[in-house]
């Protein structure tokens, strides 16, 4: 417990060290459709719509929180092998922490909106509620019976993320749209989401997996400083009139320190 503590203290403090290559915006609200298919204890079960919508809070330009509402529906409509056959409607309810890729690479602020420093997975906590319209089909199992039941389940789920942002770049590389692709798999703490609870060929909880493309509105957006690359500008020559009337030429120096999303610049005299 204690090695995973100082692992997430270290990736929040590796997080923040980048606060001054990229800008990043403080929270994402979005839309979801897409797929949800069950790994229950029936064989090659369908894939059905699902739709939904998420929440991203962000701590760090690398390091953001995530909460997602699913709804959709699982289903064998044609019994496998072992007479198998279901159909259950599900509202799902997620939190998790997610990692992107930018906290190792630390782009700088002209290349921070790329996919590739996009890239996150992570993990969470949430919760899913089935209900059936009608009976699962009664099978086969060893000596016995069993399904032939219309359940309605409550189940904590441990969801796993993959996913990425597509984000669509707006005026001073501020990033107000994203698109993003998540895969989700969920790890269930019941094995009766499917009205099934086999003795035999049964060896794991019920399990299943929502695949989603999604729109994000970025809210808050938050610059950072992001300086350039030392240069050896060529020195302008400009003429100065002192009170004393006397005239004299110096060389000035442009140096301009780029703000997002916002630029300003400041000049500095220098005397060669």
């Amino acid at each position: 417990m204690k090695k995973v503590i100082l692992l997430l203290l270290i990736f929040v403090f590796v997080g923040k060290k980048g606060n001054a290559q990229m800008s990043e915006h403080k929270l994402s609200l979005g839309v979801n459709i897409g797929y949800s298919k069950a790994f229950m204890d029936t064989q090659q079960s369908d894939v059905n719509l699902s739709f939904g919508g998420s929440a991203d809070m962000y701590i760090s330009p690398y390091i953001f929180l995530s909460g997602n509402f699913h709804h959709g529906k699982f289903s064998q409509l044609n019994p496998d092998k072992y007479g198998r056959g279901f159909s259950t409607v599900f509202n799902q309810l997620n939190a998790s922490v997610n990692l992107k890729s930018g906290m190792f690479f630390k782009p700088d602020f002209r290349s921070a909106y790329l996919p590739w420093y996009h890239v996150y997975v992570g993990v969470g906590v949430g919760a899913v509620i089935t209900q059936m319209n009608e009976a699962n089909l009664a099978a086969p199992d060893a000596n016995q019976l069993i399904g032939g039941v219309r359940l309605n389940q409550q189940a904590f789920v441990l969801p796993i993320n993959v996913g990425v942002n597509f984000n669509i770049l707006g005026f001073n590389y501020d990033t107000p749209f994203s698109i993003n692709l998540n895969y989700q798999h969920n790890l269930s703490f019941n094995d009766n989401l499917d009205g099934y609870n086999p003795t035999f060929d049964n060896k794991y909880k019920d399990a299943f997996g929502v695949a989603t493309i999604g729109f994000r509105y970025n809210f808050l957006q938050r610059a950072f400083v992001a300086k350039n690359k030392p240069v050896n500008p060529a020195p302008q020559q400009a003429q100065y009139v002192w009170p004393n009337r006397q005239t004299e030429k110096r060389d000035t120096i442009r140096i301009v320190h780029m703000y997002l999303p916002e630029w300003t610049s400041t000049v500095d005299t220098v005397k060669r």
